[in-house]
């Protein structure tokens, strides 16, 4: 990593706050004053991470907040979710109406997270990006700990390197090391994830502590989370009563 982050003078870390992005922070101290430290608020915040990313601002040298409009794309394109009942999605309801959008949550993050970093990654013309991506994760788009993609900056195409300090550790290891330097948030202690978008009605295999939190903490917006997931519930039991007819 030392010999890596060294022949870089653009540094980017993409951060949420969740925990291996902390430790990813933390590991990288030595680099700080070439490292930019993102993060993408995308207008659904939960307050905790507001106030995090307050003090993870005032801790380091280069700190770059990129806004993102998450509650218009919503009423846009849909709800995010974990299963797309197709009649539901914003073009099979030209078909269909009389129902909410639903999109793939993958959609939705790109739009309001990963995209808006990306564009900020490429105009601060940073040639390395870290990641707190372990290869143990359900969900990574990479492959190995370090990756080179070409992306188009003008006419001439310039390689980043995206690099994952923490690939090998495993959670148990991530959870020990950034509670012990003192960052680990406290909403860990009732859920097993960072803290995104507060109305998100997707990554349900391992937001069900996170719903049982903002039930607690925030009532409100949980009744319409609620309202939402139930929604979708909802119109996906109806196609798959559909489906089992059709089954032989």
């Amino acid at each position: 990593m030392k010999e890596l982050l060294e022949a870089h003078e653009k540094i980017v870390l993409q951060f949420s706050g969740g925990k291996d992005s902390l430790a990813c922070l933390l590991l990288t101290k030595p680099w700080w004053d070439k490292i930019t430290v993102m993060w993408t608020n995308t207008g659904d915040a939960f307050p905790e991470t507001i106030e995090q990313m307050a003090k993870i601002k005032a801790m380091v040298p280069h700190f770059l907040e990129v806004t993102s409009d998450q509650p218009t794309q919503v009423r846009k394109h849909g709800w995010p979710s974990d299963v797309i009942p197709v009649r539901a999605t914003e073009f099979g309801r030209i078909l269909t109406s009389g129902m909410p959008v639903i999109q793939g949550y993958p959609l939705c993050c790109n739009a309001n997270i990963w995209q808006p970093m990306l564009e900020a990654t490429l105009r601060l013309n940073a040639t390395l990006v870290l990641r707190g991506t372990r290869k143990d994760d359900v969900r990574r788009a990479t492959k190995n700990q370090t990756e080179v993609i070409p992306f188009m900056r003008g006419q001439q195409p310039q390689d980043i390197t995206f690099y994952h300090p923490i690939w090998d550790w495993p959670a148990t290891r991530v959870f020990d090391y950034v509670e012990k330097k003192g960052l680990l948030p406290r909403h860990y202690g009732e859920t097993e994830t960072s803290l995104d978008c507060m109305h998100c009605t997707a990554y349900l295999d391992e937001n069900a502590l996170k719903m049982r939190y903002l039930e607690r903490a925030y009532p409100d917006v949980s009744e319409e989370v609620q309202r939402r997931i139930r929604k979708i519930r909802s119109i996906v039991e109806s196609d798959l009563e559909d489906l089992e007819r059709a089954v032989i």
